[in-house]
């Protein structure tokens, strides 16, 4: 679904909510609205473009309900309001908007799920248009790919997938590459490989596969590849342990559909059916004594024990490859 730019201005003031974890194609969306806004009005004047986290809210107030000068409406885009600021805010804005002129087009743009309990989000739904941006489903990812590569079978689109993960930024600039290579209908598996990078959280996935099935020595091939693409083992080691982490949770409530633990611990419905995948590779005693391993090391690292200097990794480096060989080597 697509929003279009309004016909008439019935609506007063216009609103719009766009909000969600795919801030790709909602980028997209604004990016699209800024160029149709632009030709609809004849106007040559930018939007108005507020981050949250630069914003002088007591100004902001103040200028959104000034009219445009030269031009008959005006576009102000406000990104991450309703997640970042404070109650006393958002009432504040809320009154401002219900007297906003028909002058005025303003866009709430949020970089992931908008409470649904704010009193805020309440009013803009009500108010305004929403259009909520999830993040994309394995197969609708998939289907993406194949847009972006017409004519690509779906195998090669499911291997770029599995290499490249399912964030949409970094898949366009990998898929960007792919198109500088040559023809695209002339690609194959070994192509793929040869030229895509390896987006970190993905391979972080296969790493784990091949840990739990105890493959140790592609494991540590796997490991290597994440280190040979730019990627430091400190920041390696970190994804580890977040990564484990998740799967021991979800081994603690492993009667809990992917649905319930998006509810009950913020993780997506699709991760989570990878984690409970990989989840059966171990047992909760295993799981507790990997992550229990790697908190040692993180202590040792602070404490200095193990030294790991922007300049020098080798010792972390060492310990991780220790690690994968003492727990997971057949």
């Amino acid at each position: 679904m697509i929003l279009l730019l309004p016909q008439t201005t019935k609506i007063t003031p216009m609103i719009f909510l766009f909000h969600g974890e795919d801030t790709y194609t909602s980028n997209q969306q604004i990016k699209n609205w800024k160029i149709a806004f632009q030709k609809k009005y004849n106007s040559d004047f930018p939007p108005e473009i507020f981050h949250y986290a630069d914003l002088n809210f007591r100004q902001f107030i103040t200028d959104l309900p000034s009219l445009p000068f030269l031009i008959e409406k005006k576009l102000v885009i406000v990104k991450n309001f309703l997640s970042e600021s404070t109650k006393e805010q958002q009432q504040q804005l809320q009154k401002t908007l219900e007297t906003l002129p028909e002058s005025t087009v303003i866009i709430f743009h949020e970089q992931k799920s908008a409470d649904k309990r704010l009193a805020l989000y309440k009013y803009l739904k009500k108010n305004g248009q929403e259009k909520e941006f999830p993040k994309l489903s394995q197969p609708e990812t998939i289907k993406w790919i194949q847009q972006e590569i017409p004519g690509i079978p779906s195998a090669l689109a499911l291997n770029i997938y599995n290499i490249c993960g399912d964030n949409l930024w970094y898949l366009k600039n990998e898929i960007e590459k792919l198109k500088l290579y040559g023809k695209t209908n002339q690609l194959n598996k070994e192509t793929l490989v040869k030229i895509l990078t390896p987006h970190p959280s993905s391979s972080i996935f296969k790493l784990t596969d091949e840990l739990g099935s105890k493959q140790t020595q592609k494991a540590l091939d796997t490991f290597h590849t994440l280190i040979d693409s730019g990627e430091t083992p400190h920041m390696v080691f970190y994804m580890l342990i977040g990564h484990f982490r998740k799967i021991l949770q979800v081994q603690s409530v492993n009667t809990l559909s992917p649905a319930e633990m998006k509810s009950r611990y913020n993780i997506h419905p699709f991760l989570a059916q990878k984690l409970i995948q990989q989840n059966r590779h171990f047992t909760l005693q295993q799981l507790t004594e990997i992550h229990q391993q790697f908190l040692q090391i993180d202590r040792q690292m602070k404490s200095g024990i193990i030294q790991a200097t922007t300049n020098n990794q080798t010792q972390l480096l060492l310990a991780i490859e220790k690690l994968f060989l003492q727990k997971f080597h057949k």
